[in-house]
């Protein structure tokens, strides 16, 4: 891709202190504790967030010095929390709260960082104002080093079909490719009139403001309920899949389509229906490689019990075909996949839910494959100790980054929410690379998490 020039903006930067602002439109923002004691360790995983909370759909992502940052929603309060852990994952501490309107919920966190020092934090998520039940896509930012903030209306205010509806936003960046002159870019989709259209925004000016929103779905043949698109940025371009009707050679079914942009999302191809088979397929993730013009798009498939899939393209998105199933089929229920990639070569990395036994003896399952030859996923391995990850109809999906600080054996590092303590949902992680303590308690395994599943 060529060069592209850079988009200098102005911003406004507040510094507050710990005790918190609230500010007019209904805008909270309150400063974590960053000296507060770190949480106790559970053998073979790491408590990430407050135990006397409940909080869940976590969402991940990682700083070049290897920091990670966690954003959940908080069940409990109108609250989005994002945590960091400065050590690779074997501690965290709560570093702020936001919240606008009267609720806000499912997050999606991403970085950016500047020669300047700038070191963005930058959090989509749900608004939603009870008293008409409209909802907004917001983005905020925090300047992790020094403290300053803002936030962005990207969309909204709208109307969803129902009350049950959610928006999940998600959002990306291109920085690791592009540096200073890096762009953030965000897909959702939202209500009109008889169907549900993906939409696209970017920045240009690193989150100052966000252009015009692109209609992305390709027709008003989109499903007539809220689907979640997902986003990435790789060598090959930027992609959005999501899910709408499509032809499967007999009848309309529900189908992943792929759209994507080779202008930095100032526009968009008309999508590509990637998936053909009879069943119904929903809740897609993508990845797009650096250095490799290999893109995956792995899903959730319904052949009478649910079952994560993948299709791949390695030349940039003209073809896809190929994949199938993770693990060939099984009796138990695989879904809510995430994924990740190495931030140059290397690997992909999936992430996802599988459920032992009907409503209980839930596991999060991670797997990894080639970016050069993206054909087979390697032997599922356990990442959760017990089996009380959240299961199906509360919040399965876990979430994977790619640490850039860790070797490339050990750069997976996941977090999902999960129910251990029977009382709150709480969020926890796990990473390859984390090592054994002194005092021989483990926040990780050193032989990459768990035994391969027979």
């Amino acid at each position: 891709m060529s060069h592209r020039a850079v988009f200098v903006g102005i911003f406004f930067i507040v510094i507050f202190s710990s005790t918190g602002l609230c500010l007019a439109g209904g805008d909270r923002v309150i400063l974590g504790d960053p000296s507060a004691v770190t949480k106790e360790w559970l053998v073979g995983d790491v408590l990430v967030t407050d135990p006397i909370r409940s909080e869940v759909k976590p969402s991940m992502t990682a700083a070049p010095n290897g920091d990670l940052y966690v954003a959940v929603e908080d069940q409990g309060s109108a609250f989005i929390r994002v945590y960091r852990s400065t050590n690779g994952g074997h501690s965290w501490n709560l570093i702020i709260s936001v919240s606008s309107n009267d609720e806000a919920r499912n997050p999606s966190i991403a970085y950016g960082e500047h020669t300047n020092g700038e070191k963005w934090i930058y959090v989509a998520y749900e608004a939603v104002t009870t008293a008409d039940d409209t909802r907004s896509v917001m983005v905020f930012r925090l300047a992790s080093d020094v403290g300053a903030w803002d936030w962005t209306t990207v969309a909204g205010p709208f109307i969803m079909a129902g009350a049950a509806d959610e928006v999940h936003p998600q959002i990306t960046t291109d920085w690791s490719t592009f540096g200073d002159s890096y762009y953030m870019y965000l897909t959702w989709a939202a209500w009109a009139i008889d169907y549900y259209p993906v939409f696209s925004s970017r920045t240009t000016d690193r989150g100052v403001t966000w252009l015009a929103s692109l209609n992305v779905t390709g027709g008003s043949e989109n499903t007539a309920w809220a689907t979640r698109p997902e986003i990435a940025f790789g060598s090959s371009g930027l992609f959005i899949a999501f899910v709408k009707p499509g032809w499967n050679g007999a009848s309309w079914t529900n189908q992943i389509w792929v759209t994507e942009s080779n202008n930095f999302g100032a526009a968009f191809s008309t999508p590509i229906q990637v998936t053909d088979t009879a069943s119904n397929k929903f809740h897609p993730a993508v990845a797009a490689a650096y250095d490799v013009s290999s893109i995956v798009v792995a899903y959730t498939g319904d052949l009478g019990d649910l079952d994560v899939r993948f299709v791949t393209s390695t030349d940039g998105g003209a073809n896809w075909g190929g994949g199938g199933s993770f693990n060939g089929w099984t009796l138990n229920e695989e879904s809510a996949v995430d994924l990740a990639v190495s931030n140059s070569g290397g690997q992909f990395h999936a992430a996802y839910h599988h459920e032992l036994t009907a409503g209980g003896d839930n596991q999060t399952w991670y797997s990894s494959m080639s970016t050069a030859s993206p054909t087979t996923w390697s032997a599922p391995q356990v990442i959760n100790d017990g089996n009380s990850a959240s299961g199906l109809g509360f919040y399965p999906r876990p979430t994977i980054t790619v640490n850039p600080a860790m070797p490339a054996a050990e750069e997976a590092a996941v977090a999902w929410a999960d129910f251990r303590g029977g009382g709150n949902y709480e969020v926890y992680f796990d990473s390859a690379g984390l090592a054994i303590f002194s005092d021989d308690f483990e926040s990780g395994d050193t032989t990459r998490w768990s035994a391969t599943i027979p």
